[in-house]
């Protein structure tokens, strides 16, 4: 029987060729990132779903990130069609539908599915499954310091928007406002907050002391702080 890590390995082999399109903000780090999220609110709340089903979705959801207007939209396309699957994807389906928490419904393959294409923070109306508001919470990932959060709005600035370094940190400062701030477009799920609610608070405390309007001197010290953390 394959252990965690091993499917973790198959999978970075195997969906080498899909992730290579990708900006630095949607790599094999936010994905495990993803992972630990998504297992540790499942422990938590005792959802009872299989690590293999948390897993698969946690390293496909961001699949097609390149594409990132419709990325959540081929991400279900492709999971739920089954279309070019690399062998592990197969197994880890397989896997999921077979440990799938009796009472949980009856389509496993189809929330896994489904969970990939209501993960994104802009996701409005009701979630289709349980497992769809687990990995939508999932992909906040941990509560942590503000700073990774920003140096990763900074890399993807970079990679996908093609500004410079110093660009991409005034972009990073405006996304932490206008995504994860007190009126941000980020509406943390329900899940999400019956674990992580004091984390969160915090996150909009640090947030809130955010530079409006850099000055090029603060851009200087987020530029200098981003790189010894990137």
């Amino acid at each position: 029987m394959k252990t965690i890590e091993q499917y973790k390995l198959e999978l970075k082999d195997q969906l080498l060729s899909w992730i290579g399109k990708n900006d630095p903000a949607h790599q094999w780090e936010h994905f495990n990132s993803v992972y630990e999220a998504g297992t540790l609110i499942n422990k938590t709340l005792r959802l009872g779903y299989p690590e293999e089903a948390i897993l698969l979705v946690a390293y496909v959801h961001d699949l097609f990130a390149w594409d990132r207007d419709v990325h959540h939209v081929r991400s279900q396309a492709w999971v739920d069609m089954g279309v070019d699957h690399p062998r592990v994807v197969q197994e880890l389906i397989e896997k999921s539908v077979s440990k799938w928490p009796a009472g949980k419904g009856n389509f496993p393959r189809a929330y896994l599915a489904q969970a990939c294409g209501q993960h994104r923070a802009s996701f409005r109306g009701e979630f289709t499954h349980e497992f769809c508001e687990l990995i939508n919470s999932a992909d906040y990932e941990k509560p942590g310091k503000l700073l990774p959060m920003m140096v990763r709005a900074w890399k993807y600035a970079q990679g996908h928007l093609g500004v410079d370094e110093r660009s991409a940190v005034k972009h990073a400062i405006e996304h932490m406002v206008e995504k994860f701030g007190r009126d941000g477009y980020a509406i943390y799920p329900a899940m999400y907050k019956r674990v992580f609610a004091q984390q969160v608070e915090e996150i909009y405390v640090e947030i809130d002391h955010l530079p409006k309007d850099p000055t090029q001197e603060e851009i200087d010290q987020f530029l200098q702080l981003f790189k010894e953390a990137a």
